[in-house]
């Protein structure tokens, strides 16, 4: 995947003046709170628009337009509670065990913000080429959920009655959703600044903890008989599993190579803890999905990810199965023994 026209250096840099001094793709505030000073701080908001202009570049169909804020902070939480201040709830970066966040775009009122941790900007003015890379991968990764938002923002607007789902789609959706985010935002911001088996040796570091957590929660409920506390572990667990599934998918897809060609030591892992059918199911729905995005009808065509996301499910002990008004739970017994009581 290459960005900007084939032009020698002088030609681009004088095709990038033009481009954002006539046609910008972004029009939104870039602000800053923590160490940077003024030059820096220009320095860095240079890149982001140069980043988003090449990304535009390279897919026309991208669009940032409903960005409304891009807000690099020393204190990456405290900026999403600042900046998510009109909302009933502060979105919530991820908890769980190695999955660090270091930027996450919300809605703010009929647009988004996107809000980044100050190290990303340091990054994009380091000297050393492999934190510039990471930083330009994390912005560009952030950069394509705007995007994704712009889209579904669209299409509910012009659908308001196809926002939601009921009874047992209910259960899988936002486990769709986040398998979806991040296939596509990595898929499209990916390139040479990529290193593309980071997502791969995570998934198979968490894969072992995550399925640990969610038979420790099963085997807890055979004495307890607590469902909703069960769900509530298995649930939060599988949609973290679904996300790094779609880091490492995504990534995989833009490569064009085959799980055995891009990490055999991933497909040996999956294939260990029984989630081989579960990763093909979500790759082909995935990569049906997006042959289909430019002819999405409403945000639930995210629905047809849901199958997948049930062998998912499945594959860690918990058996979904649709009835008249939600779902039917089938907690599948384990090799491991009860705890004793």
């Amino acid at each position: 995947m290459t960005d900007g026209p084939a032009l020698d250096a002088e030609a681009t840099v004088e095709w990038v003046i033009e481009q954002l001094e006539k046609n910008p793709p972004l029009s939104c505030f870039i602000s800053f709170v923590g160490s940077l000073d003024q030059d820096m701080a220009e320095r860095v908001a240079l890149q982001v628009r140069i980043q988003a202009l090449l990304l535009r570049d390279t897919h026309p169909w991208m669009n940032f337009a409903r960005l409304r804020q891009v807000i690099f902070h020393h204190d990456y939480e405290q900026g999403i509670r600042d900046a998510s201040a009109d909302r009933p709830l502060s979105p919530a970066p991820t908890k769980e065990a190695g999955g660090l966040s270091i930027g996450m775009v919300f809605r703010s009122g009929d647009g988004v913000k996107l809000v980044m941790d100050e190290a990303i900007a340091k990054g994009l003015l380091s000297e050393v080429e492999k934190h510039r890379d990471l930083a330009v991968n994390a912005l560009r990764h952030e950069l394509c959920h705007v995007h994704d938002f712009d889209l579904k923002l669209g299409l509910m607007e012009k659908h308001p009655d196809a926002k939601g789902i009921a009874g047992f789609g209910s259960y899988f959706l936002p486990i769709a959703e986040s398998l979806w985010d991040e296939y596509f935002a990595n898929k499209y911001s990916c390139g040479p600044w990529t290193d593309i088996h980071q997502y791969s040796d995570f998934l198979c570091e968490v894969i072992p903890t995550i399925r640990a957590d969610v038979i420790a929660a099963i085997l807890t409920y055979r004495v307890s008989h607590d469902l909703a506390a069960l769900r509530s572990v298995a649930e939060a667990k599988v949609r973290f599993i679904a996300q790094c599934f779609g880091y490492a998918m995504g990534t995989l897809a833009a490569t064009g190579a085959t799980l055995k060609e891009h990490s055999s030591t991933l497909e040996s892992c999956l294939i260990k803890f029984d989630l081989l059918l579960a990763w093909d199911a979500c790759f082909a729905a995935l990569e049906a999905l997006d042959q289909k995005r430019p002819h999405w009808d409403s945000v639930l065509e995210l629905k047809q990810l849901i199958p997948p996301c049930v062998l998912l499910m499945t594959a860690f002990g918990l058996n979904y199965r649709p009835i008249v008004d939600g779902a039917y739970i089938e907690v599948l017994y384990t090799k491991e023994p009860p705890p004793q009581t």
